[in-house]
């Protein structure tokens, strides 16, 4: 997990590059002036890649999404994901390339050649530091704040910056000021019908109080139908009958206080999205938000 240092160190180094790239509240991002100005000579797609860079690339290629060549300063993306993937994986190999510490460690993010608690972590920072400079920092909560307190104000806003809907729901807890927390887990039923949890996202004051949400959910996501957990209802809702559902409990902080939450589940096709957000918070009102599910 990244600690609290490197998140301010990681949100520096992109607000500086947004900054002198002259792009701060420009949306989307755009990335082209972002690589221009940290020294990146050109962005290929990874189906155009010149011969003597195919001449370097691992043997499992079609297992990459995205490089950084340091020598010569060349990202290559992957742009058969889409765009907003492929924006997030440009904005990715950009933080390689942004963060000081990645250039001595990795080379080409290949999975055969990453492994080891190192190489997950400079991954993870990566992934943070994607998220601020399309998201730039917390101007995409600032915009959301407008709208309720909900996982539709996310996803209604996820076309503004050019990002996916699971980028947005996942940077959305990143700076809120209230308690608030997103789950991300894999589509398939596993032990005992649960859905196993791939990441887990929290508002500072939410980490505060509650620690990791996943500590929350160590056993994984409940996903059936019969189970009586009100988590397991609106997962059940949202992976079977593509709602986007919510429901109401209790959590209970680490000082042993029972507060009352709003869990809302989206299931995007992909994964299985549920935000908690405290009840008071939930409730409190802003714009409508016009949010249609297909």
């Amino acid at each position: 997990m990244i600690d609290e240092l490197a998140r301010r160190q990681i949100r520096a180094a992109t607000h500086t590059a947004l900054q002198q790239a002259g792009v701060l509240g420009v949306l989307p991002t755009p990335l082209e002036a972002v690589s221009r100005g940290i020294g990146i000579t050109e962005t290929i797609d990874i189906g155009q890649l010149p011969e003597d860079l195919v001449a370097r690339r691992p043997n499992a290629l079609k297992r990459v999404l995205g490089a950084v060549f340091y020598r010569p300063r060349i990202i290559v993306v992957d742009r058969s994901q889409g765009t907003a993937r492929g924006r997030f994986i440009e904005a990715h190999e950009i933080s390689h390339k942004l963060l000081p510490t990645h250039e001595a460690i990795i080379r080409l993010d290949d999975e055969g050649r990453l492994f080891g608690n190192t190489k997950k972590l400079i991954e993870e920072e990566a992934e943070v530091g994607a998220a601020e400079l399309l998201f730039q920092g917390d101007l995409f909560v600032r915009r959301a704040l407008d709208f309720p307190v909900s996982i539709a104000s996310p996803i209604g806003l996820a076309t503004d910056f050019s990002a996916s809907l699971t980028a947005a729901v996942r940077h959305y807890p990143d700076y809120h000021p209230d308690l608030v927390a997103v789950l991300v887990a894999g589509r398939f039923r596993v032990g005992e019908g649960r859905l196993r949890i791939w990441s887990g996202h929290e508002s500072p004051s939410f980490r505060r109080s509650f620690g990791p949400v996943t500590d929350l959910f160590r056993a994984g996501l409940p996903a059936q139908e019969s189970d009586d957990d009100p988590i397991a209802s609106i997962v059940c809702q949202a992976l079977d009958h593509g709602e986007l559902a919510s429901t109401e409990l209790q959590l209970v902080d680490q000082r042993g206080d029972a507060k009352a939450f709003v869990a809302e589940a989206f299931f995007n096709q992909r994964v299985v999205l549920v935000m908690l957000a405290e009840a008071a918070a939930a409730r409190r009102r802003g714009r409508r938000m016009d949010l249609q599910i297909v």
